[in-house]
């Protein structure tokens, strides 16, 4: 482990605790950049941690109207309902079957329910192969260690960031002509590892924006397909 991560670990110590812990405890309900969200103990919460309000600010200002755009472990469904609201028609998914049911009550709690369609899949197991998006949104599990439960799967990516790699493997197949990817990742990521899968995937990516916080800085990048003979 890095001193960097030593001394965030240590600052975020007793907020953590405090503050964070009991609330990770319990189900809760908050509101998150003016979505009124359920959060129950398993799903991710995204009022707690940057990633998912830093990825949500970068897509609500893209022009989505008219787009299809599949939200890759949707969690609480934020992200879907920072799409949604974005003028995007909407498809979450989620391993978790818990994050399936609050992310669907979510968007009905929120008046997106005729934006978003939301069902259980591993990755794009369950996504039909002939359903294509123009944006593929993730945030996505960022440490190299295995799942031990429902909750873990959106922290931990498997070994080598099994999880990552796959997704790259597999999302060629269900962009558009000209489709994105957009996914987050932390400084406390192998970022250079990750982006090999993409690039050994046929695809090129940029970072397109970073956000810095006093120990960790987190980087939306964007990924485009090549055509077959960029390769």
């Amino acid at each position: 482990m890095t001193f960097k991560r030593l001394l965030r670990r240590a600052f975020y110590y007793l907020p953590y605790h405090l503050y964070a812990l009991p609330k990770l405890r319990r189900a809760d309900t908050v509101t998150v950049m003016g979505f009124r969200l359920t959060i129950p103990l398993s799903v991710f919460h995204p009022q707690l941690y940057y990633s998912s309000k830093i990825l949500g600010r970068f897509i609500r200002q893209l022009d989505l109207r008219g787009k299809r755009v599949l939200d890759m472990g949707t969690g609480s469904g934020l992200l879907a309902l920072c799409a949604a609201s974005a003028g995007a028609s909407v498809v979450a998914v989620d391993l978790n079957p818990v994050a399936v049911q609050v992310a669907w009550a979510n968007a009905k709690a929120t008046h997106f329910a005729d934006r978003i369609l939301v069902f259980q899949s591993d990755l794009f197991a369950s996504v039909p192969s002939d359903d294509k998006f123009d944006y593929i949104i993730w945030n996505p599990p960022f440490y190299e260690t295995n799942p031990t439960d429902e909750a873990s799967l959106a922290w931990r990516a498997g070994t080598g960031h099994d999880v990552i790699q796959r997704f790259a493997n597999q999302a060629r197949g269900q962009l558009s002509p000209g489709g994105r990817i957009l996914i987050i990742l932390s400084s406390d990521v192998d970022t250079d590892r990750v982006l090999s899968f993409f690039q050994s995937a046929n695809f090129t990516s940029r970072r397109a924006y970073t956000e810095q916080r006093l120990f960790e800085s987190l980087s939306v990048f964007e990924f485009v397909q090549n055509r077959p003979d960029e390769r």
